[in-house]
């Protein structure tokens, strides 16, 4: 992205992709040349990297009038860094690598050579900290009331339409948006929604029959019954939403806080009704009343009223109490919304007097995506110093490979390099690149005194005896159950642990 400016100066408005692939706004103010104003003219200030700092004064425009000169001379370069711009927390320490250093297309983790990159990560690593818990607000352990959730089952699957039971949508609610699978094989797959009935999506033109592919895998639509999948914005997650003003919405996660303490809520959704111009910004996102359950008093707490998502699509909703989670560590939020549409343009007979109706400002809907607590102690780490290969390949990311040099600590010099005793020496494994580092150092410790247990159990029939189970051979699951178990120890007196289990 270019933004290419008269060179007198001011401020410019700038819409950039943000991590979910949202458009999003910045003003800025940038430079101007100190001379005589007929010196002025013929000059440019460009700020070649939209997310850094500096702005070029150029006598040539480097902006062309044909689309693959949209993009300056820097910006073409086949190895540039691409700018990363996050609306919200670091969820991960590793995010961190994707900070710009201030110069031009380099983030700490890019622009140096591989060493320099990996020791600039370790240093901050062993220093910086990301403590929060995330509550998604649709997923299968989460418990939902009043609103309804973008998550749904497939049924089956007709050609190039996905069938669901309980859709319960508008007519057409969904085109124009995404499909995006969320389990199955087809997981991570998104589709463009071309129309939708009461309980059926459709992803191919009616007019013009094409066998639909996904991306980023290129893949034939190809599903099965009970594979789960989101519609709507495309999200990695899936949102819940309510078209009904005043509508309350209750969502409560069981055993998720393992300390009660005095913590910072924020809740993120959509913001999707902002209208932004050079001088004038207009927020008409619908406002939202948000509470949160006292387990003391039996009621609800209100932390703010009236608040609306920002270009950050998200709230800071105030402080929650010890008493706002239970001694199991459940906690309950409520979300009202308000305003969700604008009653004079829902009006056919409101129209202005040259005859136009009147423009829709808000977009109908209220969004929640998940909320986050902060800063929270999380238990149920995978601790780098006692955890098997077996374990660590469960990780994200993690290989068998590279697995196996975690547990048994080989550095990149073939050195040993445990027990390792700060988060940022991990990153010396060999084999360990800085992705593998981000997606699993909110994962991972380096010591620890409480560990989580997953276990899902199922009975299965499975028909034709090839060791797998799918519905399409008529295999079936007969039951299955799901538990999920934190252990804490406590150090004696002759160092051994004593362990406990907490739910």
């Amino acid at each position: 992205m270019l933004v290419g400016m008269p060179a007198k100066g001011g401020i410019v408005s700038m819409t950039l992709k943000n991590e979910y692939q949202q458009i999003v706004a910045r003003t800025v103010e940038y430079s101007y040349l100190n001379k005589a104003p007929e010196l002025w003219y013929g000059y440019s200030s460009e700020k070649v990297d939209p997310s850094g700092y500096n702005w070029d004064v150029q006598k040539n425009p480097t902006i062309g009038g044909q689309i693959h000169l949209a993009r300056n001379r820097a910006s073409r370069r086949k190895k540039s860094i691409m700018p990363y711009v996050k609306n919200g927390h670091f969820v991960s320490i590793g995010e961190v690598q994707r900070v710009s250093t201030g110069s031009d297309f380099e983030n700490i983790g890019s622009g140096r050579s591989k060493g320099e990159s990996k020791r600039a990560i370790k240093a901050l690593a062993n220093v910086f900290c990301s403590s929060i818990i995330r509550l998604n607000a649709a997923d299968e352990m989460t418990e939902i009331k009043g609103w309804d959730s973008t998550l749904k089952a497939v049924d089956s699957v007709n050609n190039a339409t996905i069938i669901t039971k309980n859709g319960n949508w508008e007519i057409d609610q969904w085109k124009g948006q995404t499909l995006r699978f969320m389990t199955g094989e087809m997981r991570g797959e998104s589709f463009p929604i071309f129309g939708n009935t009461k309980n059926s999506i459709i992803l191919s033109d009616p007019k013009n029959y094409q066998k639909p592919h996904s991306t980023p895998g290129l893949k034939s639509l190809s599903a099965e019954k009970k594979d789960l999948f989101s519609v709507g914005p495309g999200y990695k997650t899936p949102l819940c939403f309510t078209r009904q003003e005043n509508l309350k919405g209750e969502w409560t996660w069981r055993k998720r806080i393992p300390v009660p303490g005095k913590y910072d809520l924020y809740i993120f959704g959509l913001n999707d009704a902002i209208n932004t111009t050079e001088f004038l910004e207009e927020n008409n996102n619908a406002p939202l009343d948000i509470e949160v359950w006292n387990y003391e008093k039996k009621s609800f707490d209100l932390l703010c009223k009236n608040r609306k998502y920002d270009k950050s699509d998200n709230i800071y909703a105030g402080k929650i109490l010890p008493q706002n989670v239970s001694d199991d560590g459940d906690f309950k939020l409520r979300i009202t919304p308000h305003q969700l549409v604008d009653t004079a343009s829902e009006n056919k007979k409101d129209i202005l007097k040259n005859g136009a109706a009147k423009q829709k400002r808000r977009s109908g809907y209220a969004w929640f995506n998940y909320a986050v607590i902060t800063p929270v102690p999380v238990n149920g780490r995978v601790n780098v110093n006692t955890a098997p290969a077996r374990l660590l390949s469960c990780l994200p990311g993690v290989n068998v490979n590279l697995a196996k040099n975690i547990s048994e600590g080989v550095g990149d010099n073939n050195n040993s390099l445990k027990p390792y005793k700060q988060l940022g020496d991990i990153i010396k494994v060999r084999g360990m690149t800085l992705d593998n580092f981000r997606r699993i150092a909110n994962l991972v410790c380096v010591s620890s005194s409480a560990y989580t247990i997953s276990v899902e159990l199922q009975v299965n029939k499975d028909i034709n005896s090839d060791g797998k189970i799918s519905e399409k051979d008529g295999d079936k699951i007969l039951a299955s159950r799901r538990k999920r178990i934190v252990i804490t120890g406590k150090p004696e007196a002759d160092g051994k642990m004593n362990y406990s289990v907490v739910n």
